[in-house]
């Protein structure tokens, strides 16, 4: 009995293991749905700021900037503060945030 067990116990093993592989093969090919979506993000412009884009529909509203020694503020139309950097970076960067805030 005990050599019928060992004999058949790597024949069981096997057909479970093909089972398996073939339950849960993996398609390299990608589907239709999958080949749009790479080409589609792939030729997207991954260069947008994204800090730009929340700000981006209200072009028409004028912020208003302050600044000290070391920062720079930027306040809404509302007078709420809505973006503080330091004064290295402001100059770094001036002409960003002047499109961004429309504050041309």
């Amino acid at each position: 009995m005990k050599n019928r067990i060992s004999k058949f116990l790597p024949v069981i093993f096997l057909l479970m293991a093909i089972t398996f592989m073939t339950i849960f093969k993996h398609e390299d090919t990608l589907s239709d749905a999958e080949a749009y979506e790479f080409k589609s993000l792939s030729s997207s412009d991954q260069t947008i700021d994204q800090r730009a884009e929340r700000i981006k529909g209200s072009d028409n509203e004028k912020y208003a900037i302050t600044a000290d020694e070391e920062v720079v503020t930027v306040f809404n139309p509302d007078g709420s503060k809505v973006f503080e950097t330091s004064i290295d970076d402001w100059e770094d960067e001036r002409e960003f945030y002047y499109e961004k805030y429309n504050l041309n």
